[in-house]
């Protein structure tokens, strides 16, 4: 049985990155981070053995090519060319702190090591049955019933995990938009009949918001959000379609999508 393992994209915030990568390293998740070479030093200094203050040999540093860091629907198809010899991906963002909801109800906590841990050999695992499989947004857990705690489609981002050999089979592409990549990944394997596995016990909430400097928010102007919405509708004009949205700890109104999930699953499965 492979051992699961996380790669976590980043860029210029090597002394951010505690509260996610921390917590992995806690949970005893290999990690392997994902950045430029101009950061590689940095990363490499705070998460890496012998020199590091952090990481219990567990994280590795891998160094984009130049021409691999415009953005991160660039960065995510490179992490699923290279060599993954599992056939099995796990990708996270930098910026996350995750909860854990009660079995029994919806009252939600902050997720424990050991609950991280459970969390991502649930995400490695599921993707031996499923093309794709997440964890939901912390706010989209108060819709949820209690059970099941598995729902079959439906909205997720930042914590994904892919069955590789899928994804090369059927020539599935991560960098066709600016941004927004994991909806248009999600898309394309729902449009071929590939439900996803979408965790309910677990949520994530972005550390400092969206706003958050480094990372990959310096490039998602509001020009790039507006392609990206563009480009997404396009490739899917039946399921997505464009919006203007205004959300609290945004710096300026977006064009936004909203996407019809379930007629795009049903339509993969019954056409």
């Amino acid at each position: 049985m492979s051992t699961p393992y996380v790669m976590v994209p980043t860029r210029h915030r090597a002394g951010l990155t505690d509260a996610t990568i921390g917590l992995l390293v806690k949970a005893g998740v290999r990690v392997v981070v994902v950045c430029s070479d101009e950061d590689r030093a940095a990363y490499a200094k705070r998460w890496v053995p012998p020199s590091a203050a952090f990481g219990g040999g567990l994280v590795s540093v891998r160094t984009l090519p130049p021409n691999k860091t415009a953005n991160l629907s660039v960065v995510h198809q490179w992490c699923v060319d290279i060599d993954n010899r599992d056939g099995k991906l796990i990708l996270m963002d930098d910026d996350l702190f995750f909860k854990v909801r009660s079995e029994t109800s919806k009252q939600r906590s902050i997720a424990t090591p050991k609950d991280v841990a459970r969390m991502v050999q649930w995400l490695w695992d599921a993707v031996d049955d499923f093309a794709h499989a997440g964890i939901s947004a912390d706010k989209d857990l108060g819709f949820c019933d209690v059970q099941p705690f598995t729902a079959i489609g439906g909205p997720m981002r930042s914590v994904l995990a892919y069955n590789l050999r899928t994804i090369y089979k059927y020539g599935i592409r991560f960098d066709r938009v600016v941004s927004k990549n994991d909806y248009d990944v999600t898309l394309q394997l729902y449009r071929l009949g590939f439900p996803s596995a979408v965790n309910r016990l677990f949520g994530h909430e972005q550390i400092g918001g969206p706003d958050l400097s480094g990372g990959n928010t310096d490039y998602r102007t509001e020009d790039v959000h507006a392609k990206a919405s563009a480009q997404l509708a396009a490739l899917h004009p039946r399921f997505v379609t464009v919006v203007e949205k205004e959300r609290k700890g945004w710096s300026f109104k977006r064009k936004d999508v909203r996407v019809a999930w379930s007629n795009a699953l049903h339509k993969g499965l019954f056409s």
